[in-house]
């Protein structure tokens, strides 16, 4: 009779009973437990370990008569989350930290995960980072929010001499056209002057 089918004290039966079905399988239990043992072990040395870092970037407002997300459009808290994520700052990082590659490379041998969120106060990003350098999770906050911000300043350059070009261009080219327009009156004024007879 299999025992617990029907409630009952265990008896010496069924003690034996349990033992010979253990030692039925005991070959396969070893064989099990052996493998879960060897599986953990290949993961423990072959693995790469992760390192992981957290931080706060608190983001400070100065409102201006135009203040600069008018002009450029690059203030707000989403945009700035999604700037530091772009694979241009994450090189522009790990080449501070060392490491010239493209930002696959980058993505695949040395940062494990970059999660840039709006803080609940809405006054920030929080900054999680996992790498599998042990010295980057540490820097890399304050090194990625120092090239947002070269970054930016150097496309803002880049946008005002763009204007700047080509408010000087158009003006050039203005003023070409009052020269033509000032010579062609002229001209026609001298002209005028020679057909017209004579005062008396």
């Amino acid at each position: 009779m299999i025992p617990g089918l029907n409630k009952r004290v265990i008896n010496f039966y069924d003690l034996m009973l349990y033992v010979a079905l253990a030692r039925k399988h005991l070959r396969l239990m070893v064989l099990l437990v052996c493998m879960c043992v060897l599986a953990g072990l290949a993961v423990y040395v072959y693995s790469r370990p992760v390192y992981y870092a957290r931080a706060l970037v608190r983001v400070d407002e100065t409102p201006l008569p135009v203040d600069s997300e008018t002009v450029y459009h690059d203030s707000s808290l989403g945009t700035i989350a999604a700037e530091l994520k772009s694979p241009a700052i994450i090189e522009r990082t790990a080449k501070r930290l060392g490491v010239d590659a493209d930002f696959r490379t980058i993505e695949r041998k040395y940062i494990r995960l970059l999660k840039i969120t709006v803080s609940p106060e809405g006054t920030g990003l929080e900054v999680e980072v996992y790498s599998y350098e042990p010295s980057w999770p540490a820097q890399w906050t304050a090194i990625m929010v120092d090239e947002f911000l070269k970054e930016r300043e150097e496309m803002r350059q880049q946008y005002r001499d763009s204007i700047t070009k080509s408010g000087a261009t158009s003006l050039a080219k203005l003023g070409k056209r009052w020269m033509k327009t000032s010579t062609g009156n002229s001209i026609s004024r001298t002209r005028a002057s020679w057909l017209a007879p004579p005062s008396t």
